[in-house]
């Protein structure tokens, strides 16, 4: 996908849980083409739980419109917590933004779970609903 055409987000796919929290994988580009349909894909993702974790991984380049969606996410989102999953590719797109002021952002799945987790709290039973 090449930045300035009017393309679908490469990937993006709820794919269950992972300690509780509805994980969304999204690869490709995110930028002002389809922001609008990263945040619908968003909050379709949390109406399947009060945790999210957006797994940024195989993202490869970031947009300021990406951004916009995370925060807007973090603060109004009806899930109640996100966490970002970050890449090498864009790790200082993020850092610069300061998304992490927002939700927390982490270089894995794991890591962006536990936290989600208030310290000291247990994990919760393992989701069977996939």
């Amino acid at each position: 996908m090449s930045r300035g055409e009017a393309d679908e987000l490469s990937s993006f796919a709820v794919s269950g849980t992972s300690g509780g929290a509805v994980v969304c994988a999204v690869t490709g580009e995110i930028d002002i083409s389809n922001a609008d349909e990263f945040a619908a894909q968003l909050a379709r993702a949390a109406t399947r739980g009060r945790e999210v974790v957006v797994d940024l991984s195989g993202v490869t380049f970031l947009a300021s419109a990406g951004i916009r969606v995370l925060i807007d996410a973090a603060v109004g989102g009806a899930s109640g917590r996100l966490a970002v999953v970050t890449s090498p590719e864009i790790e200082t797109i993020v850092r610069i933004c300061g998304l992490g002021a927002y939700a927390p952002c982490r270089p894995d799945r794991e890591a962006a779970v536990r936290a989600l987790r208030p310290p000291g709290c247990a994990e919760p039973t393992p989701s069977t609903d996939r």
